[in-house]
């Protein structure tokens, strides 16, 4: 498994679409993770 993600990693590093794309995608989950943390503390 590991070895499959370097090597995504490595192949949408070589496309700038794809890097924005990835970048979005763990944009959005990292928010997603971050909002409901944040509710939970306030």
């Amino acid at each position: 498994m590991p070895k499959l993600l370097r090597r995504k990693k490595m192949f949408f590093g070589r496309r700038r679409g794809g890097n924005m794309l990835e970048y979005a995608l763990i944009g959005s989950l990292v928010v997603l993770a971050i909002v409901p943390a944040a509710a939970a503390l306030k």
